[in-house]
């Protein structure tokens, strides 16, 4: 077929053309077909065009390069079979955008005189390297586990560029690491690390030394149960995790001072593609995934998505019922309704069914080092648990004109839990007798009572945000202006029956198999109903002094109110009756500020300070709320560049302080429960990451974090001074992987990752030190076809027994996180 222009009525001829080529291709006949623009707009050369074209195969980058650039490509299928694109991102002139899409594949665009393009081999006196299938360049640094693109500042900027360290986690090195969840992936970025999360099944992360358990999606906050926890959320449907560090209040509202987590979730796409997956591998682990998306037009202005997955975790743990399993469904679709504007619409139901599991417990004597086996357990298979999160979601976009654009988004999300289980209240220092009196030590008794309890809750939360951006060029400067407007609204009711029951649990040889044998079923009930709000109006400003140095600040107002209503009923004594009630709220302003310079083409200095605010509850003396807590945050550092990009490297300072958390008042008597400001910890340290492709056939991605915590003041003048629970003072992560086409075995890469935290403390009363580890994971992926591919994943490979955290109860003990056993599974895909 020749480079002649063609357009199809059938909007399914253009898959099937390339197949058709891709198939002539493997029989040895060069076949050319035509890529073509949605619509036949004038393409000028020097005009610098904005693209967003994702990794994957060159045939699918170049023609969505040409869509987005409206011109007309002849292809070669035979120059291009097998080649694999790092996607671009960034504004491009359409000949630099042509050559960096086409860095290292030996192919060049030659554009002809009537103004189409097609492609040409690169004469051999430019001395081109030979093509790899994992490739960077310049302008978005090293693919595919970083993104070079931010957003989580309100700006979409390269990471270079921006002027504050914004960690980002892509779905190809979810797979790589071998992790299943977000905190096991999270772990290998630098300052985050894993903790105490309640036993609650969600993920729980600490950043720079402060809990962050509710993530953002696309900006907007995740719908949580009521009492700040988060179902834990499937990779399956996330395009990429932007980590943006210290107090993130200007951009997300109110947030934790170690930084914010926000999903970007993925989207419809013009080009057509497709993936199914199906895994399995030991202690019952099972998975099958699959995600179409592509154009549902002629005229490809209607695109859809289709996210799917299923997944059955490994089970190993004493007590743990093996037929747990968590899905998820995520449809979208977007409308591109004009040149100038876009609407997507989306669902997302995260569906888990699976017990709590607290952990096992320290209990200083009764085993060696203090610490319950791995697998020791007081929960019982009989306990269950169903979890389940709905979100709606439509966001709008359009540009009013060259200068102005109008986005809005309005998210509906459900969270809705039942549970019933046995509960470990009387393996808690200051409930049973398993404890002395130093909260430690064992007492040398081995039974414990258990408790029953059946919980539920359901929560409702709205959200709207509404943002008006405005570029203008004051002589040689570009301002970048947003405003806007956002709120978010929610209502949680929840309650737990719980029973009377004479189950009791041999901490020495504990039998997991119990049924609840119930004295009385409806011993005590608590309910409650929370109701949140937090209303807030926004402005950025960017402002680009000159190609090499750039500001940005952002201010936050927001207004917050929490009302918690809550009532104890005693069915056996009336007397135990009591209401609780908790109303607090504040309004507060966060700020962000910010600036990067580049010092050259290689290295861009940065600097940022951040502050913002989290209100509390409690009551003065003199009958006045508690002020907000005051986070406030420090950075400074450098970001470089080298080989042409594929080795990018940043290193930063950083200090946070957080103020102004509660004391109890000291003028209290026995019977008063007033309270003051004056709670203060800081942490401060070095982060460094380095991100690499080294040749062709290595890639690297490093991380090293070196942290020092303190708590400066507390209710516990002997907690002064001591470091935070749960927080290492070294952390390091490496993860190599490596493409053995180097040695001519063509279609297999190998990785190699681990990540190494320190020993840290398991409580603010620095008594209890959980042992430092290191954790390997390993992976082989082999090309069995050019679509089809089989990967082998094995976490935690040396079989470490490792504790991830600890709840934090002073200078007592608690129940204990621990991390997972080794476990191998193998992957199965298939692209489309």
């Amino acid at each position: 077929m020749s480079g002649k222009s063609t357009r199809f009525s059938n909007p399914f001829f253009r898959p099937a053309l390339l197949s058709q080529a891709v198939f002539m291709a493997c029989l040895g006949g060069a076949v050319s077909f035509p890529v073509f623009a949605q619509t036949p707009a004038s393409a000028q050369a020097e005009t610098l065009i904005t693209f967003d074209i994702p990794a994957g195969s060159l045939d699918q980058a170049l023609n969505r390069f040409a869509s987005t650039a409206g011109v007309m490509l002849a292809v070669d299928g035979a120059k291009t079979k097998g080649l694999n694109s790092a996607g671009l991102q960034g504004q491009y002139t359409v000949s630099n955008g042509f050559a960096a899409l086409l860095a290292e594949t030996g192919l060049q665009a030659v554009k002809s005189e009537t103004g189409s393009y097609a492609l040409r081999d690169v004469p051999k006196s430019v001395g081109v390297l030979k093509t790899v299938k994992v490739t960077a360049n310049a302008e978005q640094g090293v693919v595919p586990y970083v993104s070079d693109e931010t957003t989580s500042l309100g700006f979409k900027l390269s990471e270079q560029k921006t002027p504050a360290i914004i960690n980002t986690v892509t779905e190809a090195f979810w797979e790589a690491t071998a992790s299943k969840t977000l905190d096991e992936v999270l772990s290998y970025v630098p300052g985050i690390n894993l903790t105490d999360n309640g036993g609650w099944t969600g993920d729980t992360i600490a950043v720079r030394g402060f809990l962050s358990s509710i993530p953002f999606r696309d900006g907007m906050r995740q719908v949580d149960s009521g009492y700040g926890q988060s179902l834990r959320s499937m990779p399956d449907n996330i395009e990429r995790i932007e980590i943006v560090k210290g107090p993130a209040g200007a951009e997300f509202g109110v947030a934790e001072p170690g930084g914010a987590v926000n999903f970007v979730t993925k989207k419809p796409e013009r080009e057509r593609s497709g993936s199914v997956s199906l895994g399995a591998g030991q202690d019952g682990y099972r998975k099958l995934g699959a995600d179409f998306t592509g154009a549902l037009n002629q005229g490809e202005n209607l695109q859809g998505r289709l996210v799917l997955a299923y997944v059955e975790p490994e089970e190993w743990r004493a007590g743990r019922p093996d037929d747990t399993y968590r899905y998820l469904v995520a449809p979208s679709l977007n409308w591109d309704y004009s040149e100038q504007g876009k609407v997507t619409l989306g669902y997302e139901r995260n569906h888990q069914n699976s017990p709590q599991d607290r952990g096992i417990i320290y209990v200083a004597g009764a085993w060696p080092d203090g610490f319950a086996p791995r697998d020791w357990s007081f929960h019982q298979t009989t306990s269950s648990q169903v979890n389940e999160t709905e979100r709606w979601y439509v966001n709008h976009r359009h540009g009013v004109s060259d200068s102005l654009t109008w986005t809005t988004a309005i998210q509906h999300s459900n969270y809705e839990y039942q549970l019933k289980e046995f509960r470990n209240a009387d393996t808690e220092p200051g409930w049973g007798n398993l404890y002395l009196r130093d909260g430690l030590t064992w007492s040398g008794e081995r039974l414990v009572d258990l408790y029953w309890d059946k919980w539920r809750g359901d929560t409702d939360a709205d959200s709207f945000r509404s943002t008006l951006e405005y570029s203008i060029n004051a002589g040689t400067v570009e301002h970048v202006l947003s405003l806007g407007i956002d709120r978010t609204k929610s209502k949680n009711l929840a309650d737990s029956l719980y029973s009377d029951v004479s189950n009791t649990l041999d901490i020495l040889a504990p039998d997991n198999h119990q049924r609840p044998q119930i004295l009385r079923e409806d011993y005590a009930l608590w309910e409650s109903t929370i109701k949140v709000k937090e209303e807030g109006v926004n402005a950025k400003w960017l402002a680009n002094w000159s190609e090499r140095w750039r500001t940005i600040m952002g201010l936050r107002r927001f207004d917050y109110s929490y009302d918690y209503d809550a009532a104890y009923t005693d069915f056996t004594d009336s007397s135990n009756d009591y209401p609780w009630v908790d109303a607090y709220g504040s309004e507060e302003t966060s700020v962000r500020l910010a600036t990067s310079f580049d010092l050259n083409a290689a290295h861009t200095l940065f600097a940022g300070f951040s502050d913002g605010y989290v209100p509390q509850g409690g009551v003065k003396r003199d009958g006045t709320p508690l002020d907000a807590i005051h986070d406030r945050a420090f950075e400074l550092g450098i970001k470089s560049r080298f080989m042409d990009g594929k080795l990018s490297w940043t290193n930063s300072l950083f200090e946070t302080r957080r103020t102004g958390m509660t004391l109890n008042d000291p003028q209290n008597g026995p019977d008063d429960a007033f309270a003051i400001n004056g709670g203060k910890g800081e942490i401060h340290g070095i982060e460094s990451e380095l991100n690499a492709q080294l040749g062709h056939y290595w890639l690297v991605r490093a991380g090293l974090a070196l942290q020092e915590s303190r708590i400066a003041a507390n209710d516990t003048e002997s907690f002064q001074g001591n470091r935070f629970a749960n927080t290492p003072e070294r952390q390091v992560s490496l993860t190599a992987s490596y493409d053995w086409e180097g040695v001519n075995v063509s279609g297999l890469t190998t990785d190699l990752c681990f990540t190494h935290i320190s020993q840290r403390w398991g409580n603010s009363g620095n008594n209890i030190s959980l042992p430092g580890y290191t954790l390997v994971n390993l992976g082989a992926a082999y090309q069995i076809a050019e679509q089809t591919s089989l990967r082998l994943s094995i976490a935690n490979a040396t079989d470490e027994t490792y504790y991830t955290g600890m709840q934090d109860s002073g200078a007592r003990a608690d129940q204990v996180m621990v991390g997972s056993k080794r476990n191998a599974f193998l992957t199965l895909s298939q692209n489309f």
